[in-house]
């Protein structure tokens, strides 16, 4: 793989004829630290964390001869299970070891030891977190999406929530016509419940129920929430929080009746919500494994484009493949890892340096490439959150065979039999993503990848067309 040449803010991709700064040999070694959940109840992150990394790093090895644009990344990881505490103490540890950089990787303590990031002047990828949505509640967190963000050493790949609450919003009221809202969030992910009032106001919906736990002490006691759920009779639950949290809210609906079945029925058949949520939350197969039964056929997620994993070609999906024996296709979220070390490589060969501040002027200089997908992701002086509108997907989570309506091509070809995964959702965001990925959706389309209940996608077939709309 090879990246083209890069000119201002703009984005680049792999092309045939383009070509990586030559490297007789390895690369010059960049230390990136890794703080992630590493064990307990959240371990799983990290062994996908590992797994990307793992994958990566193979490629860089077997593929470009040992070097990405000179240099080559030595992974050093440190374990964050569950509490702020555990961030910092990861943090420190990384430090000690004289990383050149960090990727913070869905564990907590980011904001608070954002002071020492800001003195250290350490690049930091914020992979899994959301940095972004805490600067609602903390005014040390500067607006990452406007001037405020030039020469601010944290750059993030997540969606931020403002994004994620809107498209969900969106989808609830335009496309599925569900106006009984509630939201469900992480203690850790503060502002949640004000950022879903808001995309509720902005898209004419009834924000009934807001309820937060803490995960500092594992997985959360989730009944006096599904009771509170049903109570209020909501009809849309949009969940903030990990897999396995949200797998327990899935169950605890199913174990009052309150599975969801399809839109029809959440409207009018009792309380059988629709339950969506962040990509960590609903958009791994680990909730879909963690869950079971209880988690339902047309489960919603909010993602970045690139973080479907059944698009018709996908790097990272093919590296895991290649390099880590056993793993099988992405669970979902092994891109960002995979990016952000890209990102970090491609800005040391720009500034021909390893120092902090090199990196940061660097990786605000470079614009965007593609690496672990094919949507290209980067930042600007004054952007440090990469997803873009068009960059923003919605995913729904199914399984095979699937007798009433078509799915997409993917599945036999990416996806095995019997498998239960969250698979890109065409219709609803796919006007914003052509505009912004003509190419790629082209190929999606083209290929017929994906869900949609349009005509193109169902044969034709008036009643494969409802079938499939009735449930996503």
């Amino acid at each position: 793989m090879a990246l083209g040449a890069c000119s201002g803010g703009g984005r680049r991709t792999a092309s045939p004829s383009s070509s990586t700064p030559a490297a007789s040999g390895p690369g010059r070694p960049l230390v990136v630290g890794v703080i992630t959940p590493l064990t307990g109840p959240y371990g799983y992150v990290g062994k996908m964390v590992t797994a990307a990394l793992t994958a990566t790093s193979r490629h860089i090895d077997v593929d470009l001869g040992g070097s990405f644009a000179g240099y080559r990344p030595v992974v050093i990881t440190a374990d964050a299970p569950l509490t702020a505490a555990d961030g910092q103490t990861a943090y420190t540890h990384l430090k000690g070891q004289n990383v050149d950089a960090v990727l913070w990787c869905g564990a907590p303590g980011l904001d608070e030891v954002l002071p020492a990031v800001v003195a250290d002047l350490t690049p930091v990828i914020a992979v899994g977190t959301d940095l972004q949505s805490l600067g609602a509640t903390d005014p040390s967190v500067p607006d990452l999406s406007s001037s405020q963000a030039n020469g601010f050493p944290v750059f993030q790949l997540a969606v931020p929530l403002a994004g994620a609450f809107d498209a969900l919003a969106a989808y609830a009221a335009t496309d599925r016509r569900l106006t009984r809202t509630a939201v469900v969030w992480s203690a850790a992910s503060a502002g949640a419940d004000k950022a879903w009032s808001t995309a509720c106001t902005n898209h004419r919906l009834e924000p009934l129920v807001s309820l937060s736990f803490d995960p500092s002490a594992g997985t959360p006691d989730l009944s006096p929430a599904v009771l509170a759920l049903r109570a209020a009779d909501v009809q849309f639950v949009v969940f903030v929080g990990a897999a396995p949290d949200a797998a327990h809210l899935a169950t605890g609906l199913d174990f009052v009746g309150g599975r969801y079945v399809d839109t029809p029925t959440a409207r009018e058949g009792g309380f059988h919500p629709m339950l969506a949520g962040v990509a960590d939350a609903t958009g791994t197969t680990a909730f879909a494994s963690l869950g079971g039964p209880h988690a339902a056929k047309g489960t919603i997620s909010v993602t970045n484009l690139g973080g479907a994993t059944g698009l018709p070609r996908l790097p990272i999906r093919d590296w895991l493949s290649r390099f880590v024996a056993g793993y099988g296709i992405p669970r979902g979220g092994e891109d960002g890892p995979a990016d952000a070390v890209a990102l970090l490589l491609a800005a040391a060969g720009a500034a021909r340096s390893t120092a902090g501040a090199d990196l940061v002027a660097a990786i605000e200089a470079e614009g965007a490439l593609a690496f672990a997908t094919p949507v290209a992701v980067g930042f600007a002086p004054d952007r440090h959150v990469a997803p873009a509108t068009g960059d923003i997907a919605l995913l729904t989570l199914e399984s095979a065979p699937e007798p009433r309506y078509d799915l997409g091509r993917e599945w036999g070809e990416v996806f095995h039999a019997g498998a239960r995964t969250p698979d890109l959702l065409l219709d609803p965001t796919f006007p914003a993503n052509r505009a912004a990925h003509p190419d790629l959706m082209g190929q999606v389309t083209a290929a017929r990848f994906g869900i949609s209940s349009q005509a193109s996608y169902q044969e034709g077939d008036p009643a494969k067309m409802a079938a499939c709309h009735a449930v996503h």
